[in-house]
């Protein structure tokens, strides 16, 4: 009797193992209605599967038949007709900490409602109930409501679901690693992502055509170390939600900002894009801010939104200069500096550049008009004044010593009418310009010009090169005459760089297009 009663008492331990080792190890995938229907007869007492379920066939209509299922993993695509969730039971289990289930819903193309997965249960405990996934390409899908049970991700895409307008049901979404939102037609806000307290790694809105506002998206996240591209949303004219975001970074190298292509969005001097402008500054290569609306256009646009001091306010963050190369540069909110020029010290709002000048002995640095320069020799902590070098507009055949460093101070009267804004600088080799054997006689006119220019010369012109300020070259021709006429009628008002060759010598003028 006693040997008896152990068999049976042995036996009702063994059966939950024997249940569970009805799942088989490898992965279920259900592709037809006939094997939905079947799935009791082919796996019984399955009902934990701790591998994939792919739900994924022509024929699939109804789910209910399946049995509630505990799950690490499931993938419910490409299911032609069908178009509910409906009898669909699961919960997801996670054995090990910090690992990630998956959930994919993805290319169902009639697919309306996924509101059967509001029953489904996860870990209480966060590092178990990490689930990464996609809900992408199901244009009939008109809801979220379903996923209220997704708390913690590390990569979440939506993307190409044309029937949503909101995000609704992912409420109680509350940390993220990689956010995209994407190609979603009618996502007209971001309501459903009220409850996200972090956000890492990336976040991606790109090509929602009628995505008006961020709101929703607002009850003060924390970024950390964050990515963010906001591009291609031809509706988005409010971001202002960003005013509640709070940005921490570590090292600013691993963080970008990129906002383009929204062209109706003309206000974003927000907290977020504000802060993170500020803290990349230093690698401005990081930062991409165009063709966007008026307001919103360029980097310099919001810094001058956002009361941002340039980063070469003072001497001892002076950009630095490359002999030959064209810099664009500005002082807008730009402060006084302590150090005084010697010419033109009127309502001073200036910044720094410096540059080394190698071998050269003599240097030109040109600026535009209503600039001053003043150029220093030493360091920042004891700057001397380069005699003869303070202008306005250009300074010319200015006397250097070869391979020095050199300081070049450049402001604008603050309150004037060429108050502050962008300009140009220059650093250029003095001796293209003073050529005095091979340019004797030479002549370009008229300048200002509103249409022709003229160049004369007793030695022959091999080369001329226009270019503008932005160093884009506007014209290129090799007349290898005395003489030649070029036609500006069609450029842009403005300053542009006449670059001349005449045999090895080459000098390079500044010439105004009226």
């Amino acid at each position: 009797m006693k040997t008896k009663l152990l068999s049976y008492c042995c036996a009702l331990l063994l059966l939950p193992f024997i249940s569970y080792s009805q799942c088989p190890n490898a992965p279920i995938t259900l592709s037809s209605q006939a094997e939905v229907d079947a799935f009791t007869t082919n796996y019984p007492n399955c009902t934990n599967l701790l591998n994939l379920l792919e739900i994924s066939g022509s024929d699939i209509v109804d789910l209910s038949p399946l049995p509630e299922l505990y799950l690490k993993n499931i993938s419910i695509h490409s299911n032609e007709i069908l178009t509910s969730l409906d009898g669909l039971n699961i919960n997801i289990v996670n054995e090990v900490q910090w690992s990630q289930s998956l959930l994919y819903i993805t290319g169902n193309p009639i697919l309306t409602d996924i509101s059967a997965l509001a029953s489904t249960e996860v870990p209480s405990d966060e590092s178990y109930a990490q689930i990464d996934g996609s809900v992408s390409n199901n244009p009939l899908l008109t809801s979220l409501n379903g996923l209220q049970f997704w708390t913690h991700s590390s990569f979440l895409v939506i993307d190409n679901n044309d029937a949503l307008t909101n995000l609704s049901g992912l409420d109680n979404l509350s940390r993220v690693g990689d956010l995209w939102i994407r190609e979603n037609d009618n996502l007209i806000n971001l309501v459903g992502l009220s409850s996200i307290e972090v956000l890492y790694e990336n976040f991606l809105l790109r090509n929602n055509s009628l995505l008006q506002s961020l709101n929703g998206f607002n009850p003060g996240y924390h970024f950390w170390e964050v990515d963010m591209f906001i591009d291609n949303n031809p509706s988005l004219i409010d971001i202002s939600v960003m005013n509640s975001w709070t940005v921490t970074n570590v090292d600013q190298e691993y963080m970008r900002l990129h906002i383009f292509e929204n062209q109706n969005l003309s206000i974003c001097n927000n907290l977020t894009t504000c802060s993170m402008i500020e803290m990349l500054n230093e690698f401005q290569y990081l930062i991409i801010i165009n063709n966007n609306n008026n307001g919103c256009n360029d980097i310099q646009q919001i810094e001058d939104s956002c009361n941002l001091l340039p980063d070469n306010d003072e001497c001892d963050g002076a950009y630095t200069l490359t002999i030959g190369d064209i810099f664009e540069a500005n002082n807008v909110n730009a402060t006084t500096s302590v150090q005084t020029p010697s010419c033109n010290d009127v309502d001073r709002a200036d910044v720094w550049f410096t540059f080394n000048s190698d071998s050269l002995t003599i240097v030109d640095i040109i600026s535009e008009e209503g600039y001053n320069l003043q150029l220093w020799e030493g360091n920042c902590s004891a700057l001397t004044q380069v005699s003869n070098a303070c202008e306005e507009n250009t300074l010319t055949d200015i006397s250097v010593s070869s391979n020095t460093d050199y300081y070049v101070q450049v402001w604008s009267c603050a309150s004037c009418r060429l108050a502050t804004g962008v300009f140009d600088i220059l650093v250029q080799d003095g001796t293209l310009s003073t050529q005095e054997e091979v340019f004797n006689g030479f002549s370009i006119y008229p300048n200002p010009t509103n249409s022709y220019l003229y160049l004369k010369a007793k030695n022959t012109i091999t080369s001329i090169e226009i270019y503008n300020l932005l160093g884009q070259q506007m014209l290129s021709t090799t007349p290898n005459t005395l003489s030649e006429e070029l036609d500006m009628s069609q450029f842009n008002s403005g300053m542009y760089l006449v670059k001349v060759k005449i045999g090895e010598q080459i000098a390079t003028y500044k010439v105004v297009k009226e």
